[in-house]
């Protein structure tokens, strides 16, 4: 009978032994499902692009390339690389902002959108900070810091495309002759016209007083045979 009850107690904790291993070994995949998740990369679609023309006109914006440089990084990018990296872009996108120089870049709109692009990135940097912060959250932040960063490039298109069809409405020689030829000629038809006028009311004129001088001649002849 003992021999019986120490059978059943040994068969008792090896099933036991079993049976926690087993919940480890599934805990344990269920840990690393959860970083394969975590680590997952996201990849989002690439949105607007500076035009070549833009590209050349700030080349030398130092504080942009370098921005940009970072920032494309994160087109295809996992939740604690983003984290690890948001500092980085943080700081970039602040001298960004601080490094406005050139006249066009003061233009409203486009500070604002880097306003947006830095609170996004501010944003991003806390979130690095809250440990319980969800892969989701970090996706969604992601993505809008990209969208501002695109909303910025098209900020940019837009204001140096501008600049370029004023500037070539101004210094187009073929454009200005136009102009000033249509500015002439105007200008001759008026003085014509003015003038064919004046001769107007002059030919019309010089009937009416030979008319009247006529008039006023009969009279005194008429006056001058009563007094005889």
């Amino acid at each position: 009978m003992k021999i019986s009850t120490s059978i059943l107690f040994v068969l008792f904790v090896f099933a036991y032994s079993c049976s926690k291993q087993s919940q480890t070994e599934v805990s344990n995949s269920n840990s690393l499902d959860s970083l394969i998740h975590i680590d997952k990369k996201n990849i989002t679609s690439i949105g607007v692009s500076l035009t070549p023309s833009t590209k050349k006109e700030i080349e030398n914006w130092k504080e942009y390339q370098l921005v940009d440089a970072v920032i494309t990084n994160f087109y295809a990018i996992s939740k604690a690389e983003a984290l690890s990296n948001a500092q980085e872009l943080s700081r970039l996108v602040t001298n960004l902002k601080d490094s406005i120089r050139s006249e066009k870049h003061k233009n409203p709109s486009i500070k604002t959108r880097i306003n947006i692009l830095q609170n996004e990135c501010l944003r991003l940097e806390d979130m690095s900070n809250i440990p319980a912060i969800t892969p989701e959250e970090v996706t969604a932040t992601v993505k809008r810091t990209l969208e501002a960063f695109s909303g910025l490039n098209a900020k940019l298109n837009s204001v140096y495309a501008v600049s370029e069809l004023e500037n070539e409405l101004i210094l187009d020689p073929d454009f200005l002759k136009i102009l000033n030829d249509s500015i002439n000629t105007d200008d001759l038809n008026f003085s014509l016209s003015k003038q064919n006028e004046t001769l107007k009311k002059t030919s019309l004129a010089r009937p009416k007083q030979g008319f009247q001088d006529k008039k006023h001649l009969r009279k005194v002849n008429k006056t001058l045979r009563q007094k005889k």
